[in-house]
């Protein structure tokens, strides 16, 4: 993993260091920016688009899934409008061709 979040941020220190977890916020913030561009063209009919993001998405973290979706996902907020937005990504990504 480090190695992958080396590659995405070259200017973080080498992993061992404290900031560490300074890299993984950076891949997380890569993973969200993926499912939503994902679920956008998906949800748009760009299917090619969709796939590519999702690809990308699964190659940050190749087991990620729907669920692992919701779940990380499930504390960020409690309102309303977001959880219906929130519900609206995972159906894209649904559509996108991210496992279940």
């Amino acid at each position: 993993m480090s190695v992958r979040c080396l590659t995405l941020e070259p200017t973080l220190p080498l992993a061992g260091s404290k900031n560490l977890g300074g890299v993984f916020k950076k891949v997380h913030r890569h993973l969200i920016a993926y499912a939503d561009l994902a679920a956008a063209n998906a949800i748009t009919g760009h299917e090619r688009e969709a796939h590519a993001a999702v690809a990308e998405l699964r190659r940050l973290r190749p087991n990620y899934t729907v669920a692992l979706w919701l779940q990380d996902g499930s504390g960020w907020s409690d309102n309303v409008v977001f959880l219906a937005e929130f519900q609206r990504i995972a159906e894209g990504l649904r559509k996108a061709g991210l496992p279940e």
